[in-house]
């Protein structure tokens, strides 16, 4: 029997690993944690898995799920995240979500030294482990590179080691994934601390396929990216039950935007325009759109 994390090296606990799931997506846990387990044997930090009532049992991994306190159903998100943040014990954590299944080794020394620099530098509260910000370069030979203020999605859900007391504050209980980037990089946005990623040309640090956005795309298989894990794993899984979707660059609907802007408007107020603003929707859906949230404020 392989021998599991904890046994092979001694543990590290100032640092955590954080996978965001759900109960929902127990069929992405098995590819998730054959590739995290090949790409990082050495892996010395303590695992937890962020769902409801389910857990992950491996004879090769040793994780923790950390379901919802109290039998709550149908909470928020950034609920769910909060709660398990609050019970992880560790200063730093790796957050990831359940479909970044790794496609090559993580750099464990490098996250070593960005844990150095969390410890150093205490307005730093994040070093994303990929580049997800390909116009940002830099031709030094440094291996990170700042995320300048006012920079949309700033705050982000790639995979990155983060300051936890940061990532409690920067979180509010009613957020969504999606609307807690955009619109949580809004609310941060007069903060002087400071975000960093690894330097366009350098090679990512937890690599997976983020331009794709990884191994699920709106409740979809991702097949360029599932089958070959599939295969490499022999993990036999039943695509039926999801299907399958390369098409991760479809539009959302206008029901969905304005269903996201009136999260926004929950999160920052009428700084949610903003959203608007970055789709540049023609003026007479801003305005239709602009009254259905006065309405909805007013009501």
């Amino acid at each position: 029997m392989p021998l599991t994390t904890s046994q092979r090296f001694v543990m590290d606990n100032s640092v955590s690993i954080l996978i965001n799931s759900c109960d929902a997506y127990e069929d992405v846990w098995n590819p998730f944690f054959h590739s995290f387990y090949e790409n990082w044997p050495d892996c010395p930090y303590k695992i937890y898995l962020n769902t409801e009532t389910k857990e992950y049992k491996s004879e090769f991994i040793q994780v923790t799920s950390l379901g919802v306190l109290q039998g709550k159903r149908n909470i928020e998100w950034g609920e769910r995240l909060r709660d398990c943040l609050s019970r992880i014990e560790s200063d730093y954590v790796v957050m990831l979500f359940d479909d970044f299944c790794l496609e090559g080794r993580v750099d464990q020394r490098k996250i070593e030294i960005c844990v150095e620099k969390l410890k150093k530098y205490k307005t730093i509260d994040v070093f994303y482990l990929v580049n997800a910000f390909r116009e940002l370069i830099d031709n030094s030979k440094k291996t990170f590179i700042e995320v300048p203020a006012g920079k949309d999605y700033r705050l982000n859900s790639a995979p990155g080691l983060w300051r936890r007391d940061s990532l409690i504050k920067y979180t509010d209980k009613k957020d969504n994934p999606w609307a807690w980037e955009y619109f949580g990089t809004i609310r941060i946005e007069n903060l002087i601390h400071r975000h960093f990623l690894t330097l366009n040309g350098k090679p990512d640090i937890y690599p997976y396929n983020y331009k794709i956005g990884g191994a699920i795309h709106r409740g979809r298989w991702v097949e360029s990216v599932i089958k070959p894990i599939d295969k490499k794993y022999d993990l036999n899984i039943d695509f039926s039950k999801r299907g399958f979707t390369d098409e991760t660059q479809d539009k959302n609907s206008k029901l969905w935007d304005l269903k996201f802007v009136l999260t926004g408007t929950k999160m920052v107020g009428l700084k949610a325009f903003r959203y608007l603003q970055l789709k540049q929707f023609p003026a007479r859906v801003f305005r239709r759109m602009k009254k259905l949230i006065t309405d909805k404020i007013g009501s």
